[in-house]
């Protein structure tokens, strides 16, 4: 579609060519709630979980804010009375109940539906789409109904406050948007989330994981979805399936039988696994080697060369950073909602905004000439963010044009730093100063500790 193309009606036309509005109106349509028109109308509300991943500040009163300011006027079907006159209250009261009423499915289907349109632009490899798995945990606090779904974590120093959630998502090699996302308590195995994105996959997938992956039960649900793996193992592993201790440079043929050990998933085919185990000692300069043991259900050793292989496991590090994105500059490692459907709403809601991120700025590297590897995230968002600033409902269609014609053209100038050396960095950060100290329990027991102690001193 031209940028000519592009249409004030839109949810927002920047990203016209991901999640068009009328494909997010028959989800709603087709949904199993019935909607009356109110001034929030589904419309409104979807484009509402999008802006305040986009916004700075990732508030509900940052939406609010940019409803009233009549930037979101094109949504409103009462074309008498703009939207943003139909709002009366600067309350964010209404938005919230809003989005109690917006259907769960509704979130879940646009964010898949923006992530295979993105998928159709990239190439394969080697004939494959590649999957990078990886999981995370999110904050959340604690609420009854939250507590009745996700439980609470207990260590040896008592109940935790903050309640977690585990996630596991898979993100595409080429362009990094969040093709599947599983999620559960946090006493839910990152393998057992695992198992729902894997049976999502296409077939012919490749799934690429660290050893948290590499079990028996993973290859197995692999398999069972016609799909392939390449999993780091650990060493003993890696050895007991070769039968013997493994060599640098070792690539064997071998069959993987699960022990007595190993969890096998209720249903599936418990046969031997074909597949290759290879060891290989990776060299870096001014830096220690590293031992990384594979497995890999690719068995064509000329295609699939050891070399290829290490490479496409390389890029398993992305699946960290493109979490760290989705909890750092979207700001979702603390889930606001106070109910499990909202929750997951707010998750998939701010998937989705990843995933129209990640949509513009393969459309950025495709006009540059560049892998959209190569941007920066941080920067595509925050010139996304300015830009949903100023498209509003008193521009013309060639206005709109031009407006993001320019922001195409400087998203692909957002190119991360090349740097000469290497870099290798400890997983730690500096701790703080802080004026007061951390608060444990009950907070309501600890104002009445403090109203006593000042009653005391006085």
């Amino acid at each position: 579609m031209a940028l000519r193309d592009y249409g004030i009606t839109e949810i927002m036309p920047v990203f016209q060519k991901f999640l068009p509005r009328t494909y997010v109106d028959q989800l709603i349509e087709n949904s199993s709630k019935d909607f009356y028109q109110r001034a929030l109308t589904p419309t409104v509300l979807q484009w509402g979980f999008v802006y305040q991943r986009l916004s700075a500040d990732h508030t509900y009163d940052e939406v609010v804010a940019h409803l009233k300011s009549g930037a979101a006027d094109h949504l409103s079907v009462d074309r008498e009375k703009p939207l943003s006159a139909r709002l009366l209250s600067e309350s964010t009261a209404a938005y919230s109940k809003g989005r109690q009423r917006f259907p769960l499915e509704v979130a879940k289907q646009t964010m898949t539906y923006a992530a295979q349109q993105i998928q159709q632009l990239v190439s394969s490899w080697h004939g494959h789409p590649v999957s990078l798995i990886d999981g995370s945990t999110f904050m959340m606090r604690p609420t009854e109904s939250l507590i009745k779904d996700y439980g609470v974590q207990t260590n040896q120093h008592g109940t935790n406050y903050w309640m977690v959630l585990r996630g596991v998502a898979t993100f595409c090699l080429r362009s990094g948007v969040v093709t599947a996302f599983a999620e559960g308590p946090y006493k839910t195995s990152e393998q057992k989330l695992a198992l729902q994105v894997i049976k999502s996959a296409a077939v012919n997938t490749v799934f690429a994981g660290d050893c948290n992956f590499g079990i028996f039960s993973t290859v197995q649900a692999a398999r069972e979805a016609q799909c392939h793996v390449v999993f780091r193992l650990t060493d003993v592993r890696a050895n007991k399936i070769a039968g013997r201790t493994l060599q640098p440079g070792d690539d064997l043929q071998v069959h993987w039988t699960p022990s007595r050990h190993d969890q096998l998933n209720e249903g599936m085919s418990t046969e031997p696994i074909a597949g290759r185990v290879l060891f290989l000692r990776v060299e870096f300069e001014n830096f220690p080697a590293i031992d990384l043991y594979l497995f890999t259900t690719l068995q064509d050793q000329r295609i699939y060369t050891p070399d290829e292989l290490v490479k496409l496991y390389g890029f398993r590090l992305h699946a960290e950073l493109n979490l760290r994105y989705v909890k750092e500059q979207l700001k979702m490692g603390e889930l606001k909602g106070k109910s499990p459907d909202s929750v997951r709403k707010e998750l998939y809601g701010g998937l989705l905004t990843y995933n129209l991120i990640r949509g513009s700025m393969m459309e950025a590297a495709g006009e540059a000439n560049l892998s959209p590897l190569h941007l920066s995230f941080t920067s595509c968002w925050r010139r996304l963010r300015s830009t949903s600033a100023i498209i509003n409902a008193t521009a013309s269609p060639e206005r709109i044009a031009e407006i993001i014609a320019h922001l195409i053209s400087r998203l692909g100038l957002c190119k991360l730093p090349q740097r000469k050396i290497q870099r290798f960095e400890p997983r730690l950060v500096r701790p703080r100063p802080r004026p007061y100290g951390f608060l444990k329990g009950d907070r309501q027991q600890a104002r009445r500790e403090h109203i006593q102690q000042l009653q005391r001193a006085g």
